[in-house]
């Protein structure tokens, strides 16, 4: 749990991040990121579950990743490993090489409320990533806007 943070200028290079979530083994993690702000880093939020074989649940609410060389948030994990759910809500990813990211099988990142602008992609899947949409985002102004890859009902 991290609440009420700034990070800033974490990594170099293409390494390094204001925050990383990179279980191990059987290992898991629960992740809430609550009034965060992860500025001019290499990565903004990075859930990496691709060296363990257990979960990775995130929320991220009420936080910005701005500014960061590659990833404002990025999900990734690899077919035979950690499945990963993540919810954004009211937040925002502004100014990054990529806005959100989501790559992998099972691998969802689900939005509410959230804005990804001024990016250079400002949505982008692959590798079975899903990219869920709430319906009341605004994705705009990016190089590449990018697009959701489906909808769910926020309850």
């Amino acid at each position: 749990i991290v609440t009420d943070s700034t990070i800033a200028t974490s990594g170099t290079g293409t390494t390094g991040a204001a925050i990383r979530v990179v279980p191990s083994g059987t290992g898991s993690a629960q992740v809430t990121l609550d009034r965060v702000k992860a500025v001019g880093n290499v990565f903004g939020i990075a859930l990496d579950g691709s060296n363990s074989t257990s979960g990775i649940n995130a929320t991220i609410r009420d936080s910005v990743a701005a500014s960061n060389t590659q990833d404002g948030i990025i999900a990734v994990s690899a077919a035979g490993k950690a499945p990963i759910g993540v919810l954004v809500t009211n937040s925002a990813s502004i100014n990054n090489q990529f806005g959100i990211r989501s790559i992998g099988p099972g691998v969802t990142v689900r939005t509410d409320g959230s804005r990804v602008a001024g990016n250079g992609t400002g949505l982008a899947t692959s590798g079975g990533g899903a990219l869920l949409s709430a319906g009341n985002n605004t994705v705009e102004a990016n190089a590449v806007n990018g697009a959701f890859t489906g909808s769910y009902a926020f309850k």
